[in-house]
Protein backbone atom coordinates (compact mmCIF):
# COMPACT_ATOMS: atom_id res chain seq x y z
CA UNK A 1 0.00 0.00 0.00
CA UNK A 2 1.47 3.39 -0.92
CA UNK A 3 2.25 5.89 1.82
CA UNK A 4 1.57 9.51 0.92
CA UNK A 5 3.89 12.16 2.42
CA UNK A 6 2.79 15.80 2.37
CA UNK A 7 5.76 18.16 2.11
CA UNK A 8 5.83 21.53 3.85
CA UNK A 9 8.15 24.53 3.93
CA UNK A 10 11.61 24.17 2.40
CA UNK A 11 11.04 20.52 1.54
CA UNK A 12 8.86 21.50 -1.40
CA UNK A 13 11.88 22.80 -3.32
CA UNK A 14 13.22 19.24 -3.55
CA UNK A 15 10.15 17.74 -5.24
CA UNK A 16 7.96 18.37 -8.25
CA UNK A 17 4.80 18.17 -6.14
CA UNK A 18 3.85 18.92 -2.54
CA UNK A 19 2.94 15.24 -2.13
CA UNK A 20 5.27 12.25 -2.48
CA UNK A 21 4.05 8.70 -2.74
CA UNK A 22 6.34 6.06 -1.24
CA UNK A 23 5.91 2.40 -2.05
CA UNK A 24 6.95 0.82 1.25
CA UNK A 25 5.56 -1.95 3.39
CA UNK A 26 4.14 -0.95 6.77
CA UNK A 27 4.77 -1.19 9.65
CA UNK A 28 8.03 0.78 9.55
CA UNK A 29 9.63 3.22 11.94
CA UNK A 30 9.92 6.91 11.13
CA UNK A 31 13.68 6.69 10.58
CA UNK A 32 13.15 4.14 7.79
CA UNK A 33 10.42 6.32 6.24
CA UNK A 34 12.68 9.38 6.30
CA UNK A 35 15.43 7.43 4.52
CA UNK A 36 12.93 6.34 1.85
CA UNK A 37 11.77 9.95 1.51
CA UNK A 38 15.35 11.16 0.98
CA UNK A 39 15.75 8.69 -1.89
CA UNK A 40 12.61 10.02 -3.57
CA UNK A 41 13.60 13.71 -3.34
CA UNK A 42 16.15 15.69 -5.33
CA UNK A 43 19.79 15.83 -4.20
CA UNK A 44 20.48 18.03 -1.20
CA UNK A 45 17.34 17.23 0.78
CA UNK A 46 18.94 14.75 3.17
CA UNK A 47 20.03 17.21 5.88
CA UNK A 48 16.64 18.90 5.98
CA UNK A 49 14.75 15.59 6.04
CA UNK A 50 16.87 14.35 8.95
CA UNK A 51 15.76 17.41 10.96
CA UNK A 52 12.09 17.07 9.99
CA UNK A 53 9.34 15.62 12.11
CA UNK A 54 6.83 13.20 10.66
CA UNK A 55 3.24 13.65 11.77
CA UNK A 56 -0.15 12.03 11.40
CA UNK A 57 -3.30 14.13 11.46
CA UNK A 58 -3.31 13.78 15.26
CA UNK A 59 0.28 13.76 16.51
CA UNK A 60 3.95 14.40 15.83
CA UNK A 61 5.81 11.10 15.77
CA UNK A 62 9.09 10.26 17.49
CA UNK A 63 11.92 9.00 15.25
CA UNK A 64 11.56 5.48 16.62
CA UNK A 65 7.74 5.49 16.43
CA UNK A 66 6.22 2.74 14.32
CA UNK A 67 3.91 3.74 11.50
CA UNK A 68 1.44 0.90 11.23
CA UNK A 69 -1.45 1.75 8.96
CA UNK A 70 -1.44 5.46 8.13
CA UNK A 71 -2.10 6.34 4.51
CA UNK A 72 -0.81 9.91 4.80
CA UNK A 73 1.93 11.56 6.84
CA UNK A 74 3.21 15.13 6.88
CA UNK A 75 6.91 15.99 6.78
CA UNK A 76 7.38 19.10 8.91
CA UNK A 77 10.71 20.94 8.60
CA UNK A 78 12.11 22.79 11.62
CA UNK A 79 11.06 26.42 11.99
CA UNK A 80 12.22 29.42 14.01
CA UNK A 81 10.02 31.76 15.93
CA UNK A 82 7.38 31.43 18.53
Amino acid sequence: MPLNIKLYGGLRQYAENANIELDIQLPQNCHFIKEALIKSLQDGADELVHHCALATEDEILATDAMVVSEKTLSALPPVCGG
